[in-house]
């Protein structure tokens, strides 16, 4: 199932910003699955993060989606994982890969 069309590749932000429109009519709450590539800095929905690493935001109802903003620079990195066919880069970038969203109902 794909309900936010995200699509069969992950989004991968690398600078900018994306937003991600929610139907949340029904849900309790929302959550997004994002993973922080390198040392990043981003707002989320106006919330700064940084670092690298897993990232699980979740908002109650009423906020209409997902605004990520990258507010670091861009940097290249050899990925060691590309280096050994396991990956698809040899040469990366840091940035934010959006790996899905969920929505929570009260039955």
């Amino acid at each position: 199932l794909d309900p936010f069309s995200i699509g069969d590749k992950k989004l991968y932000l690398a600078e900018g910003s994306y937003s991600i429109d929610v139907n949340e009519t029904d849900a309790y709450r929302v959550c997004i699955m994002l993973e922080f590539v390198g040392d990043v800095s981003a707002d989320v929905n106006g919330k700064h993060y940084s670092g690298s690493g897993w990232k699980n935001i979740c908002n109650y109802v009423g906020f209409g989606g997902f605004d990520i903003k990258i507010t670091s620079e861009m940097e290249y990195w050899i990925n060691p994982l590309g280096a050994s066919g396991r990956g698809d880069a040899l040469i990366d970038t840091t940035g934010i890969r959006v790996h899905w969203i969920e929505t929570v109902y009260i039955a």
